[in-house]
C-alpha cells in the first residue's frame, strides 16, 4: 500500500501491560494497514513467553484480521470473538539478552517495511490514539517528514511524577534547540514518526536511552525540520516499572555534547573548533580576573554557535565589531559599547546568512 505504516515497538519487562497495550493498539489502527515490528529486548519477567504465546503465532504471516477471544488471546480466525484489526503484518524480533532500547529501535527500523516509521514505547505512558493522530497528520504532508510528540503542548491529560525528570528534559531540549537551530519542546518524548526518506539520511548508533537524542540530532543535522504534535502522558512510578534513572539524565548531557561537538564529519568539526578557538582568543582580550573569565566563556560559547551554524564569516564580523566596541572608554561604558557593537554584528551576520541561503 502507498502509505503503509511501520510501528517499531521495543519491549523490556512489560508483561503486565502487554495484553492491554496490544489490544488498544490493534483497535486504534483497525482501519489502517500496519506493519508491526515488535522487539523483545531480553525481557526476563515473562514478557518473552507472553509474546511467544500471543504474538508469535501471528508473526511473519500474511494476515488481515486479528480477533480477541473471550479468554484474552489474539487469533487470526476465531468464531464468537471481537474483531480488533483488519489489515496487519507482524514481525517479532527476540534479543537473547538486554542490549538497550536504542539497539531494539535500530534493529526494528532495519526490518521495517513501511513508508512511514513510528517509534512507540510499550509502557503505556502514551495513548495509542495520539499515535494514530500523528500518523494521519504526517500523511497530509503539511507538517513535513518528521513529527515528534510533545508532552508540553496542547490541552491534553498529563501526569508528570518526577520534577527532576521534567527539569532535565526541558534543559536538554533547550540545549538541543541552541546547538541544532531547532524549536521543539520535548526531545525525549517516546512517540515519534518520520518518513522513510528521512530514515535513509540518518545513521543511528546509540544502543541505550540516548536513542532519542541520537535520532533528533541526526535528523536535524540532515536538514529536516522537526514538527510537533501534543500528546497525552501518564508517567509511571519506579514501582510500576519506570526504567529511566537519574544516571540516564546525567548521561544525556554528555550525549548531547557528543552528538554536537564530536560526532560530525571532519569539515564540520574543524569549523566548530576553529570558531571556538577564535572565540577563546577574543575573550582573553577583555577585562581582568572574573570579568576575563566570564568574557572568555561567553566568546567561546558564541564561537561554538557560529561554528555549528557554519557561519565563520559571521563570527569574524562579530569579533571585529566587539574589538572595535571595546576601544570606547572603560568599565561600564566599555561593556555597553561592546554590547551595542556585538548586537549590531549579530544582526548584520543574520542578514548575510539569510541572503546566502
Amino acid at each position: 500500500m502507498e502509505n503503509k505504516l511501520s510501528i517499531i515497538i521495543p519491549i523490556f519487562n512489560e508483561k503486565k501491560l502487554l495484553l492491554k497495550f496490544f489490544t488498544d493498539l490493534f483497535s486504534a489502527y483497525s482501519n489502517h494497514y500496519v506493519n508491526y515490528v515488535i522487539i523483545n529486548d531480553g525481557s526476563y519477567d515473562g514478557s518473552e513467553l507472553w509474546l511467544k504465546e500471543n504474538i508469535e503465532p501471528l508473526a511473519n504471516k500474511k494476515i488481515k484480521k486479528i480477533y480477541l477471544t473471550k479468554d484474552n488471546k489474539f487469533k487470526i480466525k476465531h468464531s464468537n470473538s471481537k474483531l480488533l484489526s483488519k489489515f496487519n503484518e507482524i514481525q517479532l524480533i527476540n534479543h537473547n539478552k538486554n542490549i538497550g532500547k536504542g539497539a531494539a529501535v535500530i534493529n526494528g527500523l532495519k526490518k521495517a517495511k513501511g513508508n512511514f516509521l513510528m517509534i512507540l514505547d510499550s509502557d503505556m505512558e502514551y495513548d495509542t490514539e495520539d499515535s494514530l493522530y500523528m500518523y494521519e497528520t504526517i500523511q497530509n504532508g503539511k507538517m513535513g517528514d518528521v513529527i515528534f510528540g510533545s508532552r508540553y503542548t496542547r490541552d491534553l491529560p498529563h501526569r508528570h511524577r518526577y520534577y527532576l525528570h521534567t527539569l532535565a528534559n526541558k534543559l536538554n531540549t533547550y540545549l538541543f534547540n541552541i546547538f541544532f537551530s531547532s524549536h521543539i519542546s520535548d526531545i525525549h518524548c517516546g512517540l515519534k514518526i518520520f518518513s522513510r526518506d528521512v530514515y535513509k539520511k540518518i545513521r543511528l548508533s546509540s544502543y541505550d536511552f540516548s536513542i532519542d537524542l541520537d535520532l533528533g540530532t541526526q535528523i536535524a543535522k540532515s536538514g529536516f525540520l522537526i514538527s510537533e504534535v501534543g500528546v497525552s502522558y501518564y508517567s509511571r512510578s519506579y514501582y510500576e516499572g519506570k526504567k529511566i534513572t537519574w544516571l540516564d539524565g546525567l548521561l544525556s548531557y554528555y550525549y548531547i555534547f557528543k552528538f554536537r561537538f564530536i560526532k560530525n564529519n571532519i569539515k564540520n568539526n574543524l569549523l566548530i573548533y576553529l570558531s571556538m578557538t577564535t572565540g577563546l582568543i577574543t575573550g582573553l582580550h577583555f577585562g581582568q580576573g572574573i570579568g576575563k573569565i566570564l568574557a572568555t566563556i561567553f566568546c567561546v560559547f558564541l564561537g561554538s554557535i557560529y561554528g555549528i551554524r557554519g557561519s565563520f564569516l559571521g563570527l569574524l564580523l562579530l569579533i571585529v565589531f566587539m574589538l572595535v566596541g571595546s576601544q570606547f572608554g572603560n568599565g561600564l561604558v566599555q561593556i555597553f559599547a561592546t554590547a551595542i557593537f556585538a548586537f549590531t554584528a549579530i544582526f548584520l551576520s543574520n542578514k548575510l546568512d539569510k541572503r546566502n541561503k
